[in-house]
């Protein structure tokens, strides 16, 4: 084999690795959309999206290094949406169908532990990008740990636990409740969803001014969501699902009419939490 050829061959092995990476991610991630507004309680519900979302974003980070690598002027979207069954490349377990939530939650035991030895190996890798996608994120504790090392050299007093890991989850519902919203404001999901309904955990942890707007549903370009939209409050949990009109109309006949106007008192005094900003505002 020629030198020349040899290149070529590990170039097209790399290419292949980094597609069964970004496709199991994108195939699990849409299996487990499939459970949104089906899982057995309101919280599993959240959860499983929070995980495919995550997921989603996994696979864009690596399809869009896939396309790069590819050269042939293909963009993520392409990749993820116009390869043939055929051309993709992912474990064959992240495409099971669902099956029971038992089912659902051991497959996902299964493919989490093979992604975290992969992602933690491939932090390693002699490709300097990919290990840079690896080592994207983190858990509480290793927040936990940088931010020490920061008021340790700064010479300050370090902050308790309480507070980072408020921060840390304030963060981390954020950034999910950020790629939400960028998903629901695209055109074509405007066009099918004109509604937005807000969703609480349904907990005794759910603070009474969230509490009291679970099921609130109006336009989704209605000026109360700079208001309200979550997270509105540190460690809030809440979230916003798209609704169609037909669905709309059947939860509030008055879906469309002036979401503030719409507001129970308590949320309108209370929400958002003094001193916090909602997403929308800071957009």
């Amino acid at each position: 084999m020629s030198p020349s050829s040899a290149t070529a061959e590990r170039a097209a092995a790399h290419l292949r690795y980094l597609l069964r990476i970004a496709d199991t991610s994108l195939i699990l991630g849409q299996r487990l959309s499939e459970w949104v507004g089906h899982a057995p309680a309101l919280e599993e519900d959240l959860g499983l999206a929070n995980i495919a979302l995550d997921l989603i974003g996994q696979a864009r980070l690596l399809l869009s290094y896939a396309a790069q690598l590819e050269g042939r002027g293909r963009s993520e979207d392409a990749l993820a949406f116009l390869r043939d069954a055929s051309g993709f490349f992912n474990v064959a377990l992240a495409e099971q169908p669902n099956g029971d939530f038992g089912c659902t939650i051991v497959r996902q035991f299964l493919l989490s532990a093979y992604q975290l030895e992969v992602y933690e190996a491939l932090q390693a890798s002699s490709d300097a990008r990919l290990a840079e996608i690896a080592a994207k994120g983190g858990t509480p504790g290793d927040f936990r740990e940088a931010a020490n090392r920061l008021t340790t050299a700064a010479g300050a007093e370090k902050l308790n636990a309480f507070t980072l890991d408020t921060a840390f989850n304030t963060a981390m519902q954020k950034s999910y409740s950020s790629g939400r919203l960028v998903q629901m404001r695209e055109p074509h999901m405007t066009e099918a969803f004109p509604a937005w309904q807000y969703w609480t955990v349904g907990d005794l942890r759910v603070r009474p001014e969230h509490a009291v707007l679970d099921g609130f549903i109006a336009r989704a370009i209605d000026p109360v969501w700079i208001k309200i939209y979550p997270p509105s409050g540190f460690n809030c949990r809440c979230s916003v699902v798209p609704v169609t009109e037909e669905d709309a109309e059947k939860i509030d006949p008055q879906w469309s009419e002036g979401g503030l106007e719409r507001l129970p008192i308590l949320a309108a005094e209370l929400v958002p939490q003094h001193g916090f900003h909602s997403l929308i505002h800071a957009a």
